[in-house]
């Protein structure tokens, strides 16, 4: 069965499911409640969880890490994301290319601190 620890206690919550098929978890003695209502987080869950079964790892020691983990993989695309946006924006607002050049730099230097704080994670 699917579990996740409980952000506030650690506490093991099983996945339950919905009337209407989706998926929720329930901590009792936090009283706090996660639930997945669309289908990109349906799918990003399904694909933590297939994960975790290819790879056999046990969430209730690596919890936290996988929080941290998956916190910096949602940050790396928002870079990206900020990298193509950084392109649109230049052509609308008719920035110089200074300011563009500056722009990227630092978005480069955010990516790489990144990918480093995502190399300790994993080790």
């Amino acid at each position: 069965m699917a579990v996740l620890p409980c952000f506030l206690c650690g506490k093991e919550l099983d996945q339950r499911m919905a009337k209407s098929g989706k998926p929720y978890f329930v901590c009792d003695p936090c009283g706090t409640q996660f639930f997945v209502r669309r289908k990109q987080g349906i799918e990003k869950l399904a694909y933590l969880f297939r994960t975790i079964r290819e790879h056999n790892l046990v969430l209730r020691h690596h919890g936290q890490r996988l929080f941290e983990i998956s916190a910096t993989l949602n940050e790396l695309s928002e870079v990206g994301r900020e990298f193509e946006k950084l392109d649109d924006s230049i052509s609308i607002f008719s920035k110089s290319k200074r300011e563009k050049q500056r722009a990227l730099t630092i978005l480069k230097k955010h990516m790489q601190k990144l990918l480093n704080d995502l190399e300790k994670l994993t080790r």
